[in-house]
């Protein structure tokens, strides 16, 4: 059976943001996972929740949230919510031009720390490297980094400090099923927190003709 999928478009008003006490990406996952009836952070080892988001940027007056889902979100009883079905096959095409978040970081075996990856061409090199587990390949020269931000905020009783990088391209599909599970789970780390969704558009480049 075919996977569906819903993209959905979250706008929050201030007075939105200060009712449900919004202040960081933490309280915004909490107030997303509400629209599916879940909790909050998935535990470590659970499966996948199959919800991605990432703030939509640009809006001054209002906090707008991009939402990937495997299922509709219900109704909010704050703020407004647009919600559209995929089309049947959205993901059997080859090329796609991409925009992601994403965490670029190293988990380090020694120290056992995970350490932000800097710099404008070893953020691009790393997204490379990493592409193929992801089941797509990127030519690194035709990789854009368009923003970069350090995020910090408390989770529990601890403090969470998350680099943040945009990037935009075209990505040629290696793997389809693994990209398919890519595109539903979202990429690399911080995934609770913003990072991950990949949003494509199918694209026909001349190599396939």
């Amino acid at each position: 059976m075919t996977t569906k999928f819903y993209l959905s478009l979250l706008t929050l008003s201030p007075i939105d943001l200060a009712w449900n006490r919004v202040t960081d990406p933490y309280s915004l996952h909490r107030i997303i996972c509400g629209l599916f009836g879940l909790g909050g952070i998935e535990k470590k080892g659970s499966a996948p929740s199959g919800i991605q988001w990432r703030l939509a940027e640009g809006h001054r007056d209002q906090t707008r949230v991009l939402i990937l889902s495997k299922v509709p979100p219900s109704t909010p009883m704050f703020g407004s919510l647009e919600t559209k079905e995929l089309p049947d096959g959205f993901l059997d095409s080859r090329y796609y031009r991409f925009y992601v978040r994403v965490n670029p970081s190293i988990f380090h075996h020694v120290s056992r720390n995970v350490e932000p990856v800097r710099g404008d061409e070893n953020i691009i090199q790393w997204f490379a490297d990493r592409a193929p587990r992801w089941g797509f390949s990127v030519d690194p020269g035709a990789v854009e980094v368009t923003s970069k931000k350090v995020v910090t905020f408390r989770k529990d009783n601890s403090k969470v400090t998350l680099s943040q990088a945009d990037l935009r391209g075209t990505l040629e599909v290696t793997d389809k099923d693994i990209f398919s599970e890519s595109f539903a789970n979202g990429i690399g780390r911080g995934r609770a927190f913003g990072c991950g969704l990949l949003q494509i558009i199918p694209v026909s480049l001349s190599s396939e003709a």
